[in-house]
């Protein structure tokens, strides 16, 4: 069982865009926030606005070329608020594939999973997810996207394959008057988010995925790339000693991507 299985189910064994037109933010070379240290997490931190709307996309990789690293990994989009954490996210272990779409909802304050769609315990999981039917070979371009349905207060769960021109979807009721105040797009390698996986510092640095396409929307419905008026903070996950394992380039011309990797 890989970790990033264990990660977005606990269960089972498993198996240069331009900014888009309508979004507000202005390009940025750098993030505005302090770098936030993660146990398992590379990527950007987005806070100090309310937000009802993600996406990013990302080119899936070669899991295996980490094998010596890592045992698994995933790409992720997370909404962070009403006391839980929601983890949208495809993942692959280092040594089988293809990549494999999952849901994760934890307990902010105790860290216990709430529900997975991979055991099938979150209400409406979708069968062709725990059966396997829906996965994504490397090489292929997905989209992954959350909405808070703030009327209904249905959160959406949204991976499209931009390669195979396929869509699958997923959507838990969480009922109205959530605040979202923060979300996370990155890459992940431990069980949960606050679990440090095993980790084996390559000899140079190597490049993890490139997330592209970047979308942010308030609660007012105002779209941005990853710049803002909220703050941008970039994570890096940190082992032994606060070393750092894994981080995020910097924002791109557009301020809607960034590279992750692992570090030597």
């Amino acid at each position: 069982m890989s970790r990033l299985t264990r990660f977005f189910a606990l269960a089972t064994a498993a198996v240069t865009l331009a900014v888009p037109a309508g979004l507000a933010a202005t390009a940025a070379a750098a993030a505005t926030g302090a770098t936030v240290p993660t146990a398992e997490e590379a990527g950007y931190q987005f806070t100090g606005a309310q937000f009802r709307y993600a996406q990013a996309t990302v080119y899936l990789r070669n899991a295996s070329q980490y094998s010596t690293s890592i045992v698994g990994l995933g790409q992720s989009v997370q909404f962070w608020g009403g006391g839980n954490v929601y983890v949208l996210g495809v993942s692959d272990s280092t040594t089988a594939s293809p990549y494999s779409p999952a849901v994760a909802v934890f307990n902010n304050s105790t860290h216990a999973l709430v529900c997975a769609t991979a055991n099938n315990t979150c209400a409406g999981t979708p069968p062709t997810w725990t059966s396997g039917a829906v996965s994504y070979p490397v090489g292929d371009s997905v989209q992954e996207e959350i909405f808070y349905n703030q009327g209904n207060g249905d959160l959406a769960f949204t991976v499209n394959d931009l390669t195979a021109h396929a869509s699958s979807g997923f959507t838990l009721n969480i009922g109205t008057g959530v605040s979202f105040k923060e979300v996370r797009i990155g890459s992940e390698f431990g069980d949960t988010p606050w679990s440090a996986p095993a980790f084996t510092a390559p000899a140079a640095q190597v490049k993890v995925a490139a997330f592209s396409a970047g979308q942010l929307t308030n609660y007012k419905g105002t779209k941005y790339g990853f710049s803002g008026y909220f703050t941008t903070s970039p994570l890096i996950m940190t082992g032994p000693g606060s070393v750092t394992e894994a981080n995020a380039g910097p924002l791109n011309s557009t301020a809607n991507g960034f590279s992750t990797y692992l570090v030597p």
